[in-house]
């Protein structure tokens, strides 16, 4: 038999941005609906395949043998025959990442950081969970710490020991890191213990449970999808943040559609907030489904954690996250383009899903300049109409424009589709929609990722630095429309790891020059941020709306009605 179980997150991954758009008929989400929603949906993977590690309830990796709990002098016991067993996941959206540290109730020091002893130098991040974890039973107390920390002396930015409930030999269970750091009430960041459950599935079952993770996100339903028809698994109905069904339930093994509702609702078909299509339930496994991410956020949209439980790699827990999508913006750089939405849709089809910004209640469209929320999709291949910003369907292209095909994108991408030139330009200057593929890899610690795009059409390369008094200190150079630019350093995606930026001046001459064309002062980068500084406008204008000037957007700041959070300067 088969067990799985699901725990929703407090910030739900598993929402297509076309949701935070409204093409699915959910609030406005700027994570977008799941991929059966605008019904183009992809096939799921499904889960992982539990043959290919350890299998059974609790299993190790064989990576660490030296499985137990670290003492107070820090030496690892054997938790022998009536021990507990015990994981940490990290479904904490606005989290960093953490490492922990355990002493048993009453102890008067902890041991060494766990995740370090491990050599998981850099801690877990949202969406990671250990491997289950070896300790004599008992009650015990949880400390996070930075990652990377040499000892348990300092938690993390102050926060208090947590208490776990006693727990008796051969537990199984997984402390959630759950809620948002600043959150307040039922949706502040708590540690929350949940007892998993400890026997094998059935031959041909699968035992399925839902944990309710997701803070801001009311009461949901867990069931089976087939033919557009939602039946409830009872046992997982009514689940309310932050807490796990009463049980696992045993379902037949195989693939399924899997659906999520708010409790008591009957959304219409492709409206489930989140779906997952094709899941496939591994025979005899013990399953648990973790719901993360928020309704309301583009950069953390809702999405199943599916997790085979004691089945572990590099001392995680084996889990893949669904559905799967890629994630993509729109940015209006033209600055003689007309106010303007969008439609969507994949290559090989006929129809387009939007307008996409009129489904989400921004009648007006994206006027120069602004950039879009990011947009949850299926990963391929995708075909992009621009249509009025008055448009009711995707019928009629703006002003006669061909559609634009974007390039192939995998999944877990994320992209900028920038709309630049000029209408009524040629050659290298001509309007078009040109895509940049943009970094989400960890920004380090004390650093931020700062990346500059030239975007004024007819400007010639220039060169961008820093400016104190007369002194110029370049940082990107002869950086030419329409390109981003290259740096010592730089990324495959052109950002740099920068220190922070406060109250700096930057400076954008031509490539070459002395003069400075254009003067950016107090600039503020702050540290784990990552910014995108669009040049955009005229070199010929200096007053007006198209005048030339920098635009900065926070690439990692949730959109705020469905527009990413940006600054023009000067």
């Amino acid at each position: 038999m088969a067990s799985i179980r699901f725990v929703r997150s407090s910030a739900p991954a598993g929402l297509f941005v076309l949701a935070a758009f409204g093409l699915a008929g959910c609030p406005s989400t700027p994570a977008g609906n799941d991929a059966g929603d605008s019904g183009v949906s992809p096939t799921d993977t499904g889960l992982p395949d539990s043959s290919t590690s350890d299998t059974g309830v609790g299993g190790d990796t064989g990576v660490v043998t030296d499985s137990g709990v670290v003492t107070d002098s820090g030496v690892v016991t054997d938790s022998g025959a009536a021990g507990i067993r015990v994981r940490v996941a990290h479904l904490s959206p606005n989290a960093p990442a953490v490492d922990f540290c355990v002493r048993t109730m009453g102890a008067a020091s902890f041991g060494m950081p766990v995740l370090r002893g491990l050599g998981i130098n850099d801690g877990i991040a949202f969406t990671n969970v250990t491997r289950y974890l070896d300790l004599p039973a008992g009650q015990y107390q949880v400390r996070l710490v930075a990652p990377g920390s040499a000892n348990c002396d300092t938690s993390l930015a102050g926060l208090p020991e947590y208490n776990l409930p006693a727990l008796a030999g051969g537990a199984v269970a997984t402390v959630a890191a759950v809620g948002l750091v600043g959150g307040m009430g039922a949706t502040a960041f708590n540690l929350v213990p949940v007892v998993d459950d400890a026997v094998p599935a059935a031959a041909g079952q699968t035992k399925i449970r839902f944990v309710h993770g997701s803070p801001g996100t009311p009461a949901v339903d867990v069931g089976v999808l087939a033919m557009n028809t939602f039946t409830a698994i009872a046992p997982l109905s009514n689940v309310s943040f932050p807490n796990a069904s009463a049980m696992s339930v045993s379902v037949p093994s195989g693939t399924v559609t899997v659906a999520v509702r708010a409790t008591g609702t009957t959304p219409a078909a492709g409206a489930y907030p989140l779906q997952l299509n094709d899941l496939a339930l591994p025979a005899g496994a013990n399953v648990t489904v973790f719901a993360v991410g928020q309704l309301t956020s583009d950069q953390r949209p809702l999405a199943a954690l599916v997790c085979v439980d004691g089945t572990a790699t590099n001392n995680l827990t084996t889990c893949n996250l669904l559905p799967q999508r890629i994630f993509a913006r729109v940015a209006h750089l033209s600055p003689n383009a007309p106010a303007v939405d969008f439609c969507v849709r994949p290559m090989g089809t006929t129809a387009f899903v939007g307008p996409v910004l009129e489904s989400r209640g921004v009648a007006a469209g994206i006027t120069f300049p602004s950039v879009t929320g990011y947009l949850a999709l299926p990963p391929g291949q995708w075909q992009v109409r621009l249509v009025a910003a008055t448009a009711t369907n995707c019928d009629t292209s703006l002003a006669g424009l061909p559609e634009y095909t974007l390039p192939n994108l995998a999944a877990g991408t994320w992209a900028t589709v920038a709309a630049s030139g000029t209408v009524g330009g040629s050659g290298a200057t001509a309007f078009d929609l040109r895509p940049f593929v943009d970094t989400r890899a960890p920004i380090a610690a004390g650093r931020a990722n700062i990346r500059f795009v030239h975007a004024s059409p007819g400007t010639p390369p220039v060169d961008v630095g820093a400016l104190s008094g007369a002194t110029f200190s370049p940082i990107w150079t002869n950086t030419a429309f329409p390109t981003f630019a290259g740096a010592m350093g730089a990324d495959a995606n052109g950002y740099i790891s920068a220190m922070p930026l406060s109250m700096a001046t930057l400076a954008v001459r031509v490539s070459g020059m002395t003069a400075n064309a254009l003067t950016l002062p107090n600039v503020s980068v702050p540290a784990g941020s990552q910014v995108s500084i669009f040049a955009i406008g005229l070199a010929s204008m200096t007053t007006g709306d198209q005048r030339l000037s920098a635009f900065v957007c926070n690439d990692r700041q949730d959109a705020v009605n469905n527009l990413a959070p940006c600054t023009r300067l000067p």
